[in-house]
């Protein structure tokens, strides 16, 4: 049995492949456009996976400035999730910002040198 091929154009490719950036959210997020920062929803699954659907929810909420949080308990048939503002910018890579060093302030007045040992730093000496 010989096996035959059909090369897709590319325009029908695109349509039948669409990159995830290029998926059209226009629904999730009318639906989400009704809700407020605060609300709670359930959306039903209709044959899509779970993470299909957070997937797709997750980048139309990005889109209007919210964040969605998923309710560890669910339904059958729908999946819970919250609305949540837009959370403060944190940086790429995980690691918190040093804040902003403050202005030089002018010299002081040299301090007098003391000849007392410092506690608590270093090694713990044994008096004996």
């Amino acid at each position: 049995m010989a096996v035959r091929l059909r090369k897709l154009a590319p325009d029908e490719a695109q349509r039948a492949f669409p990159r995830r950036s290029q998926q059209d959210l226009s629904d999730s997020m009318a639906a989400l456009g009704k809700l407020q920062p605060g609300e709670a929803a359930a959306i039903e699954r209709a044959g899509l996976s779970d993470r299909a659907i957070k997937r797709r929810l997750g980048a139309a909420a990005k889109q209007l400035g919210y964040r969605l949080k998923w309710a560890r308990q669910h339904s059958p048939e729908a999946l819970y999730f919250q609305v949540v503002g837009t959370p403060t910018a944190k940086p790429a890579n995980g690691r918190r910002r040093r804040p902003t060093p403050p202005s030089p302030a002018p010299p002081a007045a040299p301090t007098p040198e003391t000849t007392a040992p410092r506690s608590g730093r270093g090694r713990r000496r044994r008096t004996a």
